[in-house]
């Protein structure tokens, strides 16, 4: 796109000001005919008179230009920024299908008390540009991942090992924890982020028999 939304912006100031100069122009050149008159004989006072009169139409048709050009600006400013806010909200909403998981759920299942249980995620990016991992965050300390690569390629995924351990909670309790994956493409400076839910259930090393 050859503009900017800061470039619409400073069109509408640029237009009063264009208003107010033409308008100062025209204030100006009616002050300096009325002074050169003023000096007139009486004797020409009809003529005087006259001259004034179509010198304030000149001003009244001046202003008017003015005004007509200054709306035009404000109306052309404000078409421009409704256009790039619609774009930029089109342009938010598809960046939200550019980094997906598999699962978006992680199901771990039951973990006993002193054992892990491992399972495999994959994040993809299918955006046109290589997306930077910039960090993965977690919940719970028990959670553990394996080495995370710095990018994402272009269209394609990623591996990622996560597990949960079990080393304290001897009884049956229900977990649900999340993961919060941020990226960033490094050309456009465009963050993404991610939430991936981790769910299951801490069990006893042996459950009861019942």
């Amino acid at each position: 796109m050859w503009f900017s939304d800061s470039i619409v912006r400073m069109a509408v100031p640029v237009a009063l000001a264009f208003g107010l100069v033409g308008t100062g122009v025209c204030a100006e050149s009616l002050d300096a005919q009325t002074v050169r008159r003023s000096f007139t004989s009486d004797l020409y006072g009809m003529l005087i008179m006259q001259d004034l009169k179509l010198s304030y139409n000149k001003v009244g048709a001046c202003l008017k230009t003015m005004l007509w050009i200054s709306t035009l600006v404000w109306i052309i400013s404000l078409s421009l920024l409704i256009f790039l806010s619609s774009t930029d909200v089109s342009e938010s909403i598809a960046a939200d299908d550019v980094l997906s998981a598999k699962p978006s759920i992680i199901e771990i299942g039951d973990v006993a008390c002193g054992n892990s249980i491992q399972k495999i995620l994959s994040i993809y990016n299918s955006g046109v540009r290589p997306l930077a991992i910039k960090r993965i965050d977690t919940t719970c300390g028990c959670t553990r991942l394996s080495p995370v690569p710095d990018s994402i390629p272009a269209n394609s995924s990623v591996k990622i090992k996560v597990a949960i351990e079990n080393d304290t909670v001897d009884r049956v309790q229900k977990f649900l924890q999340s993961l919060f994956v941020v990226c960033e493409d490094l050309q456009s400076r465009k963050a993404y982020s991610l939430t991936i839910l981790i769910s299951g259930r801490y069990v006893p090393s042996t459950l009861p028999s019942k």
